[in-house]
């Protein structure tokens, strides 16, 4: 059984939230016509959602990927299907400390299906299940994408 810490969890959600707040102010610097949506609240679908241009954007954040090197992609969380399994969103950002990076998801999940799920005890005393990758393999793979 696991242990659900709730105090960790909030602050977690706070963090989360601000870095939500801080994707959707870049996309108003890229797109200034843009009007984006933040969700309040816990919603499966997508984190923002943006009209002209119309799109949807998962954002999440890594705090421990810059110690481990490796990104963590959640597909499960406590038995029920999560994350980059159950996003209905265009776009996924992953934050690690001070760098993002942005996927469409539909390419994502291709480049995701390379790597094994593994089970791991997540933040907040969970038992979920992700892949795990190196960053140095997610910064190569963007880098191919640009030549």
């Amino acid at each position: 059984m696991s242990h659900f810490n709730k105090k960790q969890f909030a602050e977690d959600l706070a963090r989360g939230q601000d870095n939500e707040k801080r994707i959707a102010e870049i996309i108003k610097k890229k797109y200034p016509y843009a009007r984006t949506i933040i969700r309040d609240g816990y919603f499966k679908a997508w984190d923002i959602k943006v009209e002209n241009p119309d799109t949807t954007v998962e954002v999440k954040q890594d705090d421990r990927a810059k110690e481990t090197g490796n990104l963590i992609f959640e597909t499960e969380m406590e038995g029920k299907p999560s994350g980059i399994t159950t996003t209905k969103a265009e776009w996924w950002v992953q934050t690690v400390a001070d760098k993002d990076y942005w996927f469409s998801v539909e390419e994502l999940r291709e480049f995701l299906a390379k790597y094994p799920i593994v089970k791991r005890k997540m933040k907040g005393g969970l038992t979920g299940r992700c892949h795990l990758v190196p960053i140095n393999h997610i910064e190569a793979y963007l880098q191919s994408r640009q030549t």
